[in-house]
């Protein structure tokens, strides 16, 4: 099991060398009886990366964590979806939505272990800190990116414009204290950008009038210098 978490680990299983890290306890709690019955790779994996979130977002502490780390199988762990099922049909994770429900801690590089599946991640209303991670560029599949009203700080990653199926994404009400990356704009499927309410600075990139599919935008209340550019007057949806 060490061997196939290191191989598709996004650190090279680096983080497995502090044997108190989240990923250490994630593996020893893999490895127990509880996931005897799981013997797919991919399903594997998935546990894995949820035992990894759980564990660096403080789980014990969360609001609810009802049947999270148990043998139950990870479709039917708690969550604030109100979809009927947050799997695919193949039990792979299509949403991990955790809002308003006591998150401590940052987001782990572990989360792109879900790239195939995962559509929705949502975890707005908690106390996530830290920064937010260069790699989720590698959720291809992800449509909904909202970590809104966290403690998030740092640089918004000129990464995350290759997520290239994503419609919405919303930091607003966090720390991020860097200036917007003119590579959102290669986000030609996006439909609503939220990055108000943080500590931006810099100007506001003329490229983001290239965002046809724009319905919805907000940088409201930062730190932004200069004028909103003409190019933005054309996208009048």
């Amino acid at each position: 099991i060490r061997d196939l978490i290191v191989s598709k680990s996004p650190d090279g299983g680096e983080s497995l060398n502090d044997p108190n890290s989240p990923q250490s306890l994630a593996l020893e709690w893999l490895k127990s009886p509880l996931n005897s019955d799981f013997e797919e790779e991919a399903r594997i994996i998935q546990r894995y990366a949820l035992a990894t979130f759980y564990y660096s977002t403080a789980g014990e502490g969360w609001d609810s964590n009802f049947l999270w780390l148990s043998s139950s199988d990870e479709c039917i762990w708690y969550s604030t979806s109100k979809s009927s099922t947050v799997c695919d049909q193949d039990g792979r994770l299509r949403e991990l939505d955790l809002q308003e429900n006591n998150l401590f801690g940052s987001v782990p590089q572990e989360i792109v272990m879900l790239s195939e599946s995962l559509q929705i991640l949502r975890l707005t209303k908690n106390s996530l800190s830290g920064t937010i991670p260069s790699v989720l560029y590698e959720l291809s599949s992800l449509e909904h990116l909202d970590l809104s009203a966290n403690s998030l700080g740092g640089s918004l990653p000129g990464e995350l414009g290759l997520l290239g199926s994503l419609t919405h994404l919303t930091f607003f009400n966090n720390d991020i204290g860097s200036t917007i990356p003119a590579e959102l704009s290669q986000l030609s499927s996006l439909q609503v950008l939220d990055l108000g309410s943080n500590i931006l600075t810099g100007t506001i990139p003329s490229q983001i009038g290239l965002m046809r599919m724009l319905a919805g935008l907000s940088f409201f209340d930062n730190r932004l210098t200069g004028s909103v550019p003409c190019e933005i007057q054309a996208l009048d949806r």
